[in-house]
């Protein structure tokens, strides 16, 4: 009745607004849910389907970072980048999913789907 696709990987930045960066790393750990509506509801008879996702981006500073003041703003900017360019490619992986989904409910009779 759902589909769950984990994702968990480590990032380490070049730059931060154009600025060289040393010694900080993000670990990130997520994930994305598309649940069918019948799970939740026994009406919908499953013609839909329910998509909730998490992402944690944690990070990581080296013990032996020389310089660890970094600037709160270009910080928080590649986390916001991060998540939405990570989120986007979760987004294409689930819609492609629910398109072949789409492709196969129309080549069969509505009683023989999933």
């Amino acid at each position: 009745d759902r589909v769950v696709i984990l994702t968990r990987g480590q990032a380490k930045p070049i730059k931060f607004s154009a600025a060289p960066v040393n010694g900080i790393r993000f670990q990130e750990n997520g994930w994305i849910m598309i649940e069918k509506a019948a799970a939740k509801d026994g009406t919908s008879k499953g013609n839909w389907s329910t998509i909730s996702s998490s992402m944690e981006l944690k990070p990581i500073f080296d013990d032996d970072a020389p310089d660890q003041d970094f600037t709160v703003g270009a910080l928080t900017d590649f986390v916001i980048d991060s998540f939405h360019r990570n989120m986007h490619l979760g987004e294409e992986v689930v819609a492609a999913i629910m398109m072949d989904e789409a492709r196969k409910a129309a080549t069969q009779p509505a009683s023989s789907w999933p």
